[in-house]
C-alpha cells in the first residue's frame, strides 16, 4: 500500500515540481515576455509624506526581456477608499487643516531592467530597475502644490521562476529622486510569462 502512496504521489507531483528545481537552468530558458499583477505598499517622504503618509497602489506590468538587460513598462494606481480594504485606504492626510482628506495617484513607469542570476542551479534573479515615472494626482500636492509630476526613479528586487512560464517578484524602488514626490514603494508581482 505505501509503495503505491508513493509512486501516486510521484506521478501527481512530480511534474509540478520538476521545472521549479531544474537544475542547470540557463537565462534562455527565461520567459523574454511577461506580464505582471502588481501591488505596492507606498510611503512618501519629505512634505508630501507629512501630509500624506503611505498608501497602497495596485497595477499592471508588462516587459520584454531578450537576456540580462531588457524593458518594463507599468502603470499603477491607488487603492480607492470605498474598496474597504483591511490594509487601508488611499493616502490618507493625518493633518486637521488639510482641505482634502484623501488623495489618488495614478502612475505609469518607463525603463530599462536588469536581471542577474544568482545561482546556476536555480532559476533566481536579482533585479535592477531604473527609468522615469509620471504621476498625476486627484488634487495639488506638495512639493509644486502641481497635480503632475515626472521624474527618475531606480530600484532593487528579487524575482524566482515558477513552473518554468510563472515568476513571483519583490522589488523596492525609490522615486521620484528629483523633480516631484519622493517616496519608497516596495512591489510585489507576480507574472506570466511566455517566450
Amino acid at each position: 500500500m505505501k509503495a503505491v502512496a508513493v509512486a501516486l504521489l510521484t506521478v501527481l507531483v512530480a511534474p509540478g515540481i520538476a521545472p521549479a528545481v531544474a537544475v542547470a537552468q540557463t537565462e534562455s530558458d527565461v520567459p523574454q515576455v511577461r506580464y505582471a499583477l502588481v501591488l505596492s505598499g507606498r510611503g512618501n517622504l519629505g512634505e508630501f509624506g507629512d501630509q500624506f503618509d503611505r498608501g497602497f497602489l495596485w497595477g499592471f506590468e508588462a516587459g520584454w526581456q531578450p537576456g540580462r538587460l531588457g524593458i518594463a513598462w507599468s502603470i499603477g494606481w491607488s487603492v480607492p477608499q470605498w474598496t474597504g480594504i483591511a490594509l487601508g485606504g488611499s493616502f490618507e492626510t493625518g493633518d486637521p487643516m488639510a482641505v482634502d482628506a484623501t488623495v489618488g495617484l495614478t502612475e505609469m513607469s518607463l525603463g530599462p531592467r536588469l536581471r542577474w542570476p544568482l545561482s546556476e542551479d536555480s532559476p533566481q534573479f536579482l533585479v535592477g530597475t531604473a527609468g522615469v515615472t509620471m504621476m498625476r494626482a486627484t488634487i495639488p500636492i506638495p512639493p509644486d502644490s502641481s497635480r503632475e509630476y515626472i521624474g527618475p526613479y531606480a530600484g532593487i528586487g528579487y524575482e524566482q521562476l515558477l513552473l518554468g512560464r510563472y515568476m513571483v517578484a519583490a522589488e523596492a524602488r525609490y522615486g521620484m529622486i528629483v523633480g516631484g514626490p519622493a517616496g519608497l514603494t516596495l512591489n510585489v508581482s507576480l507574472a506570466f510569462g511566455s517566450r
